[in-house]
């Protein structure tokens, strides 16, 4: 009896943490200086810091010509994604697309405008991979000069917090362990 009380405790705590939820985010109002614009989402997960199911695509304006991006680089972190059209080999003169986020991304979601500016290191932009492994831009190049990244509703759904769902496991094991004991008297 009081080996499965431990197995029950032990079994309700794992599950109680391991509730972690990737979140997709959409792209909003996304535009560029040349009056092309970019509408799609990503996967982002906050826990491990990866990026994945990429499926964004740009329209076609005065600088460059539109793409689609499927693809990331090995290049990652929370306040930035590269996204790239292909998924390996020499990446060199490929199309990249550049989103810094003004804030990181969390697995809470909620709304998050792209960085702005003239400074292409440090702004939102689609340009060229100058290399093999895309660490640097090339011409031609336009900026974004609006835009934000927000969760999709049915990905930011709440996960409820681990100490709840400790309790309810706790509930459990005590309520097996009553009617244990009351079918054991019997």
């Amino acid at each position: 009896m009081i080996k499965l009380r431990r197995v029950a405790l032990l079994v309700a705590l794992s599950a109680a943490t391991s509730f972690a939820v990737p979140v997709t985010w959409t792209l909003s109002g996304v535009a560029f200086a040349d009056g092309g614009t970019a509408s799609g989402s990503f996967v982002y997960d906050a826990d491990t810091g990866l990026y994945s199911s990429f499926n964004i695509t740009t329209t076609t304006g005065s600088a460059r010509t539109g793409a689609t991006y499927h693809f990331g680089t090995n290049i990652y972190a929370p306040g930035y994604s590269l996204m790239v059209t292909v998924g390996s080999g020499d990446l060199t003169g490929t199309p990249a697309l550049y989103l810094v986020f003004s804030s990181i991304l969390t697995n809470a979601g909620g709304t998050i405008p792209l960085l702005l500016g003239m400074d292409p290191d440090t702004t939102s932009s689609e340009d060229s991979c100058i290399n093999a492994t895309c660490d640097n831009a090339a011409p031609p190049e336009r900026l974004v000069t609006a835009g934000s990244v927000t969760t999709n509703p049915v990905s930011a759904t709440p996960v409820p917090p681990t100490w709840i769902l400790a309790l309810i496991g706790l509930m459990i094991v005590s309520v097996t362990a009553t009617l244990m004991k009351a079918n054991h008297a019997s």
